[in-house]
Order: structure tokens, then sequence, then C-alpha cells
């Protein structure tokens, strides 16, 4: 069942945080906090890549699939999806 945010974006939760360092980045511009933005949604990307989803595919190999092929992994949709497509 897909709910929330993740109607729209399959990790809101890593792409709030990754939007709340881009904010303080473009805010204060400080190199640190862009070295960091990078360094945070590199490790995240990483982590998704080679732990989550691949976790994800073999709980629910029929299901995540579908998921994957209509909600985005990082960029939001613009409009939520229902699950109705999911044959």
């Amino acid at each position: 069942m897909v709910s929330g945010f993740y109607h729209y974006v399959r990790n809101p939760i890593y792409t709030g945080v990754v939007t709340a360092i881009a904010g303080e980045a473009l805010l204060f511009w400080r190199r640190g906090i862009v070295i960091e933005l990078v360094t945070v949604w590199v490790a995240m990307h990483l982590f998704v890549w080679l732990y989550e989803e691949p976790k994800l595919v073999r709980t629910y190999p029929v299901e995540y699939p579908i998921y994957c092929g209509h909600v985005r992994r990082w960029l939001p949709r613009i409009t939520p999806w229902d699950g109705s497509a999911a044959t």
C-alpha cells in the first residue's frame, strides 16, 4: 500500500533532508554546506541503490518493480500515483 508522500516520490524523507541542506547551501552559500550536500546525497543514493531497493525487490518481487515504474526515486511526480495502473 502506498500512502502519503510515497504517492509522489519513492524516498520522501531522504528527498526532504537533501532539500533542506540545499536550502541552507543557497541561503548561506558556504563551501562546507555544499560539500555536505553532495556527501549526504551520494551516501543516501548509494544506500538506496545498493541496499534498500534490492531488499525491497526481494521482499516485494511483483509490487515494488511496478511501483518503481510509476514513482521516481528522487524527483517527485506532479500528480500522485494512485496505484490503479498497477497492471
